[in-house]
């Protein structure tokens, strides 16, 4: 292929680019084609006027519009001049020397040519011309009319623009404003407006010629049976003016009417309409709700309305929205906003109105009130420094009566016991002439955490027994708490102080009789709270197990503990083995006298107890000389003592002893005055002390050969006779220096 010479080259880039921006001036130029004044019109008329059209150079396309420019404007269908359309009777020229209307125009089309641009007016100013349509004949036409605009090679817009709309004789009535009332006399019940369709809609009948002059038309309001019309106001008019008095009195039919004429102004050609404050005489006490109205006359299209409402006095209250979800335990939870509302205005009376909270819900504190509609007044009762009752459940509040009112409250706190039943919190309005109790559901009570174990037979009488492991899932986020937050007691104030505590704990609380043989293995599965894990603890007599929080969770967690064992001493009935979960990460409010958090939150069962069969060996326990480890049915515990050997016989801690022999901790009593170990279990009580040969069983002296004594701050003793006193045998096997009680 010969290479092009580099002139050549760029002659044909340069038309190229011609070829490009040919004619991008003319076709970003476009005009703004308006309608000035939109009437309504008759479907059907021998003459009438459309509306005004304006013509108008763009912001983008000023100093377009020049001479020779030729507009061709086309009625639609069932549209048409009665005359040729002319310069003189159609245009309003404002920026050009002349427009000229070509030859050959019709009632249904014409074109336009634009004379040159008016000297005097600056080139950057924006330049137009009115076309109007006055005098033409309708037949047929429906709603909106629009003329076409058709301007090829030019800087007008092509298109369609509405210039009437074709509507159908008659009127429409409209309720404005509508009320609520109750029977009696002189009840303003509402507003009316009755409007034409469009101008001249409203004419006189032919009953009614004698009755002048022309364009006069009479219009009828008739009440429902039982009400009776007592006035309509003082009418407003617009486009029209009333012709002599409004006349109220019953109808042909027996039924109360007002009817009064009216003239249309400006030769009816703007729609008239007169709007109505309507108010009647209800002395029926039967009638109630809505009241319906018929609008009918000369012209007039006859239509129902309902106009007021007759109802009883009576408030009605509603949450706002789906009841939100406030949890067992914790403080300054948002509930649900709700309104309150007179349904007839004196509903609510002078007397105090009462919002009452359940006994397990409290006010954290006030709830804001909006006044939505109305003059009644509310007031918070402060008497003496209190502002809630004593158990902070119900607010009061004055009422100063008003208008018919409407309120909304919002921002609405509570606080809920640690023991709040799940489910509904249901708020309770009273007072203030109500004449029954209004409840509102305002929030839904969840558990903040949910518990799950699968329970495992356990023996009265036996320690070590595996129980089943129980899982803790948080029901949101941070569910249980670093910090405790406490609540004020002072519960007089406007609002409640909360104080936090650090760190917050969770206790597993066992049922009585029951110990934990064990710490158990503590573990987050899910999720990331964390422990302080160092100061996981059995506490009370190893019946607690408490897990201090060191951080809350950011998503929520489960935590599980296994490695459950118990100790049940005869004492436990038979059943369900009930662990309650309590402790300050889940109840925010701290028990006032006791200083704790161990109101229960949730339970589960994870062990039943059952007796054990006769003859059945209730423990068999082994004590190795030299050593800390004891192992009870099985299972395997440290002490912090071992046993040794003195002057010939071998010395056991006696905690250890009373745990093997069934005796929970929580009956071994140490009496430091006296140097004296009280053990009960069953119908048993035995004592030793410290130094002396006598054991005191159930009051009646025994004598040992060797007296007890503290070793590493433990009493240890010889087990044989104690062993007995509880029903159990120690044996002594030298070989394997080991000591066995069952």
């Amino acid at each position: 292929m010969p290479r092009l010479s580099k002139k050549f080259a760029l002659l044909l880039v340069l038309a190229m680019l011609a070829s490009m921006f040919v004619g991008m001036g003319t076709a970003s130029a476009a005009s703004d084609n308006t309608a000035i004044t939109i009437p309504s019109i008759a479907a059907t008329t021998n003459s009438t006027a459309l509306g005004t059209i304006r013509i108008q150079e763009s912001s983008s396309s000023v100093n377009t519009f020049a001479a020779y420019q030729q507009i061709t404007i086309t009625l639609p269908s069932g549209v048409e001049f009665n005359a040729v359309p002319t310069a003189a009777a159609n245009i309003v020229d404002t920026g050009y020397g002349a427009i000229t209307v070509n030859a050959g125009a019709t009632t249904k089309t014409f074109t336009i040519t634009l004379g040159a641009r008016n000297g005097a007016i600056p080139t950057t100013t924006k330049t137009y011309f009115d076309i109007t349509f006055g005098d033409v004949k309708t037949d047929g036409a429906d709603g909106d009319i629009a003329v076409d605009i058709f301007a090829p090679n030019t800087p007008v817009t092509s298109g369609s623009v509405v210039v009437a709309r074709a509507t159908a004789a008659g009127t429409t009535s409209t309720v404005l404003d509508t009320k609520t009332v109750a029977n009696g006399s002189g009840k303003l019940i509402g507003t009316i407006r009755i409007a034409e369709n469009r101008g001249g809609a409203v004419k006189l009948a032919g009953s009614q010629v004698a009755y002048p002059p022309n364009g006069r038309g009479q219009i009828k309001i008739v009440a429902p049976a039982d009400v009776t019309i007592a006035g309509i106001g003082v009418p407003t008019f617009v486009n029209w003016t009333q012709n002599g008095a409004t006349n109220i009195a019953p109808n042909s039919d027996g039924y109360s009417q007002a009817d009064f004429y009216v003239n249309t102004t400006a030769g009816g050609a703007t729609p008239g309409f007169v709007t109505i404050d309507l108010t009647v005489n209800i002395d029926d006490d039967t009638v109630t709700g809505p009241l319906s109205f018929t609008i009918k006359g000369d012209g007039v299209t006859t239509q129902t309305v309902s106009v007021g409402t007759v109802g009883d006095y009576s408030v009605t209250a509603a949450a706002i929205g789906d009841p939100k979800t406030v949890y067992v335990g914790a403080a300054k939870q948002a509930i649900n906003d709700f309104t309150l509302k007179e349904n007839l205005q004196g509903s609510l009376l002078a007397r105090d109105l009462k919002f009452t909270l359940p006994s397990f819900a409290h006010w954290y504190t006030d709830p804001s009130i909006t006044v939505d509609k109305g003059t009644v007044v509310l007031t918070k009762v402060q008497g003496a420094g209190a502002t809630y009752d004593t158990n902070r459940n119900v607010i009061t509040f004055t009422v100063a009566t008003g208008t018919k009112s409407a309120f909304t409250f919002k921002d609405d706190k509570i606080f809920l016991d640690a023991n709040a039943p799940e489910g509904d919190v249901t708020m309770q309005i009273t007072g203030a002439g109500l004449s029954e109790a209004i409840n509102v559901v305002v929030g839904k009570v969840v558990a903040p955490v949910a518990v799950t174990s699968a329970a495992k037979d356990v023996k009265i009488g036996v320690s070590g027994q595996v129980a089943g492991d129980i899982v803790i899932t948080e029901a949101v986020a941070s569910a249980l708490k670093k910090k405790v937050t406490t609540v004020d007691n002072d519960w007089a104030k406007p609002a409640l102080a909360l104080t936090d505590k650090d760190p917050a704990q969770l206790i597993i609380k066992l049922p009585s009789g029951v110990t934990f043989t064990q710490k158990p293995t503590v573990a987050v599965t899910t999720g990331d709270l964390r422990f302080v894990t160092n100061n996981i603890n059995l506490a009370v007599g190893d019946s607690q197990l408490v897990i201090p929080i060191d951080k809350a969770s950011t998503t929520a967690s489960t935590i599980t503990i296994s490695d459950i064992k118990y100790t049940v001493d005869r004492t436990v009935p038979e059943g369900d083995v009930k662990v309650v979960l309590a402790g300050s990460a889940l109840d925010m409010q701290e028990d006032a006298t006791a200083g704790e958090f161990f109101t229960q939150i949730v339970s589960v069962s994870n062990a039943k107890t059952v007796t054990p069969a006769p003859g059945e060996i209730v423990n068999l326990a082994t004590f190795v000389i030299g050593s800390t480890k004891l192992t009870i049915n099985g299972a395997e515990t440290t002490m912090d003592v071992a046993p040794y050997i003195k002057d010939g016989r071998t010395f056991l801690p006696l905690a250890y002893v009373a745990q093997a022999l069934g005796v929970t901790p929580a009956n071994i009593l140490w009496d430091g005055a006296n140097q004296t170990v009280t053990l009960m279990k069953g119908d048993k009580v035995v004592q030793v002390k410290i130094g002396s040969t006598t054991m005191v069983i159930n009051g009646a002296p025994i004598t040992m050969d060797v007296a007890p004594e503290i070793s590493n701050n433990r009493t240890c003793l010889p087990v044989a006779l104690l062993a007995q006193a509880f029903g159990s045998s120690a044996t002594w096997d030298a070989a394997t220096q080991t000591v066995t009680i069952q």
